[in-house]
């Protein structure tokens, strides 16, 4: 089994957890502590972590929605439900989710990436250039040359 290490902080603390302990265990705790507080949104967001690692996309979506039901405003995990979405070929709703993303998070140049590239797969060109425009803006103003050239590469090849 593939071994993972999690810090987790909150404010009343920080716990860190040994590599050694296997997904199952870490499940396992994560399970009972959503047992004992249903409203602990990290440990919702860290098991449909698990769960997507382990190929579970349902359990997982159903894990970060539980999550954004405690806290509708974090973008973050907005983007991580897209992700899954994306694999559980539920374009429309990644694209729900992005757009989220957007609505919350103006700056996030992952996000206009991803909803250019669900627009590219949906043949809207116009929209898919003009989400990767965003995206290459964002890029270079964080410094991100990796992705600023993979957005003028995108932008190049649809031109």
């Amino acid at each position: 089994e593939k071994n993972i290490q999690l810090v987790l902080e909150q404010t009343a603390g920080r716990a860190v957890f040994d590599s050694k302990w296997t997904e199952e265990a870490l499940c396992n705790l994560l399970d009972n502590a959503i047992k004992y507080d249903y409203k602990n949104e990290m440990a919702y967001i860290l098991r449909a972590e698990i769960k997507t690692e382990k190929f579970d996309y349902q359990g997982a979506i159903e894990d970060y929605t539980k999550a954004l039901y405690i806290n509708p405003n974090d973008a973050n995990t907005f983007f991580m439900r897209a992700l899954v979405k994306v694999k559980k070929q539920d374009i429309n709703g990644a694209l729900a989710d992005f757009n989220q993303v957007v609505k919350l998070a103006p700056d996030d140049a992952a996000a206009y990436y991803n909803r250019a590239l669900i627009y590219k797969r949906q043949n809207k060109h116009s929209l898919a250039l003009s989400e990767m425009t965003k995206a290459k803006i964002l890029y270079n103003n964080i410094g991100d040359i990796e992705f600023y050239n993979k957005a003028i590469n995108f932008i190049n090849q649809w031109r």
